[in-house]
C-alpha cells in the first residue's frame, strides 16, 4: 500500500478510478466514481495533477482545475505517459511542485535529503563533531515508545544506546526498535500521550529500515545512496542498451528502499513510473499491473522520458554561487591553547593566538600581545590599566582584569574591541598576516580553557577569536587584492 503525506491509499484511488467511472468536467463525482485530489490537496482545492492511476488502453478523460477552480486541462490517465498536457514543455516538475508549472529548482538534488530534510544534529566524539539527523520510531521496551532515532555520519545509530550498523539490524530482527505494531498493544510518545493500537498499518519492515538508515548514512557523508546508484545505473543503460545493463538497472532499482522509490525520479507526476517500464522491458509486468504486460510503445516512452531527463540535466544551467563556497575547501586549524606561550621565529598556528608574544601598538601605548590590550582596554582604571600592560604573562594580566571595575558596557563592546586588536596585530607584523593567510579558507578553531564566548570549547563555545581571525584574513585578502 501506498499513501499520500495526507494519509490516503493511493492505490485504493487509482483502483477506485478503474473501477468506477470518470469525474464529470466540474470536478466533481461521477457515478460510482471517487474524486482524485493532488498530494496534500483539500477539497476545493484542485491546483495540482490530482491523478493517482496510471493505467493504459481506452481510458476515460479527466479534466483538471487550475487556479480559482477553473479547468485547465484535460489529461488522459495512463500508466505512463512521458510528459503529461498538464505541463508546459520544458522539464517536468520537480519533487512536490504542484503547480502546472515547473518549479525553478527542477532537478536540483531531485531526492538527495529525502530522508534528512532540516533534521540535522550532531554528536561529539574525541572533540570531533559527527553530524547526523534523526527520524521517528518506535521502541519495544514492554510498551511501545514513540521516540527518535538518531543516525551519525560514522555509521552508530542511537536508539536509546548508540550501537553499529550491525547491531541496529539485530534490534530490528529482535524487535527493539519496532516495525510490527500489533492490536491492542500500549504506547506513548514522549510523555505526552499514551494510547493503544487499533488496526495499526505500518508499510515499514527490518528490511526497508534498515535499507533507508544506510541511504541516510550515505547521504550524511556525500556519498552516492541506492537511489543514486539507481540513476548511474539508468545513465550506463542508455550509453550501451543491452539486456547486461538493464538487469544492472533492475538490481539497483530494487534496492532503493521500497518507500523511496516513488522519489527516484524526483518528479511526482510520473514519479517512478518510467523505471518500473525499463526495469519489466516490453512483454515483461510491472508489480502494480501483473496481468497487463508492458508494450513496445510505453517501453519506448519510458526510454524517451529517461533521455529527455538526462539531456535536461545536462544542459541545465549551472547553480553554483556567483561569488564562491558555501563551504571552506582547506581543512580546519585548530589554535590550541598553550601555557606558557613564549616568543618564537617559527611561525605556527600558535602566532594566532591572542596571548602571542607579538607587540600591539594601540594610541600610542605599546602592549606585549594583544590580549595584554584586550584586559587594560576592559578596566577605566588608569593604575590598573599600568599594571596590566606591564603583566609578565597574558594570565597575568587577565587575574588583575578580573579584579578591577570595568567598563560600563564592556560585555557588549568587547568583540569589537578585539576586532581592532587582532587588526592592529596583523597591520603591524606582516609576517603574522602572511601566516594567517596561509590558512587560505579554513575554518579556524580556537581553543580557550578560560572562556567559552572566544573558544570553541569542544564545539560547546562560540569560537568569537577563531571567527574574528577568518574575517581579519578576508580583509587582508582584500587589501592585497587592491579592493579595501
Amino acid at each position: 500500500m501506498v499513501q499520500d503525506s495526507t494519509g490516503h491509499d493511493r492505490d485504493a484511488l487509482t483502483r477506485d478510478i478503474l473501477e468506477g467511472g470518470r469525474r464529470d468536467q466540474t470536478g466533481g463525482e461521477g457515478q460510482g466514481g471517487r474524486q482524485v485530489r493532488g498530494v496534500g490537496e483539500q477539497p476545493g482545492d484542485e491546483t495540482g495533477l490530482g491523478l493517482a492511476a496510471r493505467h493504459r488502453g481506452r481510458q476515460p478523460v479527466e479534466s483538471v482545475a487550475g487556479p480559482g477552480g477553473q479547468t485547465g486541462a484535460e489529461v488522459v490517465i495512463t500508466r505512463f505517459s512521458r510528459r503529461s498536457s498538464i505541463s508546459p514543455a520544458g522539464p517536468p516538475p520537480a519533487l512536490f511542485c504542484r503547480g502546472p508549472t515547473p518549479c525553478p529548482c527542477a532537478y536540483e538534488d531531485l531526492h538527495n535529503g529525502v530522508m534528512i530534510g532540516r533534521r540535522v544534529t550532531h554528536r561529539m566524539a574525541d572533540g570531533v563533531r559527527v553530524p547526523g539527523t534523526w527520524r521517528h520510531a518506535f521502541i519495544r521496551n514492554g510498551d511501545y515508545f514513540l521516540t527518535d532515532l538518531f543516525i551519525y555520519a560514522d555509521g552508530l545509530v542511537d536508539c536509546w544506546g548508540l550501537v553499529t550498523l550491525d547491531e541496529f539490524e539485530q534490534k530490528l530482527r529482535s524487535g527493539w526498535v519496532a516495525t510490527e505494531l500489533p492490536e491492542g498493544a500500549r504506547a506513548s510518545g514522549h510523555d505526552l500521550a499514551g494510547w493503544t493500537f487499533h488496526e495499526p498499518r505500518t508499510w515499514l519492515t527490518p528490511e526497508v529500515m534498515l535499507a533507508e538508515v544506510r541511504d541516510t548514512i550515505d547521504q550524511l557523508n556525500g556519498r552516492p545512496d541506492s537511489t543514486d546508484r539507481c540513476l548511474a545505473a539508468v545513465d550506463a543503460f542508455l550509453a550501451d542498451r543491452t539486456e547486461e545493463r538493464r538487469a544492472e538497472v533492475r538490481a539497483a532499482y530494487h534496492a532503493i528502499p521500497r518507500t523511496q522509490r516513488i522519489y527516484a525520479l524526483g518528479d511526482m507526476d510520473h514519479r517512478d513510473e518510467p523505471l518500473k517500464v525499463l526495469v519489466a522491458g516490453p512483454g515483461g509486468h510491472t508489480e502494480e499491473w501483473p496481468d497487463d504486460p508492458v508494450t513496445q510503445e510505453e517501453y519506448d516512452e519510458a526510454i524517451a522520458f529517461l533521455e529527455d531527463r538526462a539531456r535536461w540535466i545536462a544542459e541545465r544551467p549551472s547553480r553554483v554561487p556567483a561569488d564562491g563556497p558555501a563551504t571552506p575547501h582547506a581543512p580546519a586549524v585548530h589554535v590550541p591553547h598553550v601555557y606558557p606561550l613564549k616568543p618564537s621565529e617559527a611561525r605556527t598556528k600558535l602566532s594566532l593566538r591572542t596571548d602571542f608574544p607579538a607587540p600591539v601598538d594601540i594610541d600610542g601605548v605599546t602592549y606585549p600581545s594583544a590580549a595584554h590590550a584586550y584586559w587594560a582596554l576592559s578596566t577605566a582604571d588608569p593604575a590598573v590599566r599600568t599594571a596590566i600592560t606591564n603583566a609578565d604573562t597574558a594570565a597575568a594580566a587577565a587575574r588583575l582584569a578580573a579584579e578591577a571595575p570595568q567598563h560600563d558596557g564592556w560585555e557588549h563592546a568587547r568583540a569589537a574591541v578585539m576586532h581592532r586588536l587582532l587588526r592592529a596585530k596583523y597591520a603591524q607584523h606582516p609576517d603574522l598576516a602572511d601566516f594567517l593567510l596561509s590558512t587560505a579558507d579554513a575554518t579556524l578553531v580556537y581553543a580557550d580553557a578560560d572562556s567559552a564566548f572566544w573558544g570553541d570549547d569542544a564545539g560547546r563555545g562560540r569560537n568569537w577569536v577563531g571567527r574574528l581571525l577568518e574575517l581579519i584574513r578576508s580583509e587582508l585578502h582584500a587589501q592585497r587584492a587592491g579592493l579595501g
